[in-house]
């Protein structure tokens, strides 16, 4: 993970299914992941823990599912409650953005 800028996060992971990096980001005020892909060598740290991850469009669903499982495990209850939620035109993301 690079910070690319001050409290965003970036990393790459290879696709399984199209054999090309594809990048995810961690945004920490927000304390939300953008199209994760769980990298080789495991879930990096986050401080604090996620609390949301955000897909940039339908086909970005890629390691989310898995991602959610293990920053479930990691986290304290209730910290993960809004998974699933659909965002429509005008939502935030968070409070921060």
């Amino acid at each position: 993970m690079n910070e690319v800028l001050p409290g965003v996060w970036h990393w790459t992971a290879v696709h399984p299914r199209i054999k090309q990096q594809v990048h995810s980001h961690w945004l920490a005020d927000a304390r939300v992941v953008l199209d994760p892909m769980v990298p080789p060598e495991g879930l990096p740290a986050f401080d604090p823990s996620p609390e949301r991850v955000v897909l940039t469009n339908r086909h970005h669903l890629r390691d989310a599912e898995r991602f959610v499982e293990e920053v479930r495990r990691r986290s304290r209850a209730g910290e993960f409650s809004k998974v699933g939620t659909r965002m429509n035109d005008g939502d935030r993301l968070a409070a921060t953005l």
